[in-house]
């Protein structure tokens, strides 16, 4: 389904830019040069040299990856491999409970086991 109102708008503010950029256009500056140009046009421009180029291009943009490789990596680098786990090797970073209690040694300690319900294939708890 069209929408009138959506498109009755989109066609009144390009009417109304376009009037604008119109109206904005046709004037004279400095006594009949246009754009503040003699004969409202502009100078040639010299460009940029190869090197400039291969500067604002090649250069700029890698030493910006560089930058952010760097920011990545460095952290696990100065870090090191003292708690990296290799396959076939122990674990040598302290024990971490996620969500439990704050000293979980006390915590299973004190754990009560008499009255312990467990399930099982019948599904009683």
């Amino acid at each position: 389904m069209i929408d009138v109102s959506r498109h009755l708008r989109t066609s009144l503010l390009l009417t109304a830019t376009a009037a604008g950029l119109a109206a904005c256009g046709g004037g004279t500056v400095d006594g009949g040069d246009q754009l503040g140009f003699p004969n409202g046009v502009a100078p040639p421009a010299e460009g940029i040299s190869r090197g400039e180029g291969l500067l604002l291009y090649v250069v700029a943009p890698l030493s910006i990856m560089l930058v952010l490789a760097v920011l990545v990596l460095l952290p696990g680098m100065l870090r090191g491999s003292r708690h990296r786990y290799r396959p076939g090797g122990g674990w040598s970073a302290p024990p971490l409970w996620f969500g439990g209690p704050a000293h979980p040694v006390a915590a299973v300690e004190a754990a009560e086991t008499d009255n312990l319900r467990r399930g099982g294939a019948s599904g009683s708890w």
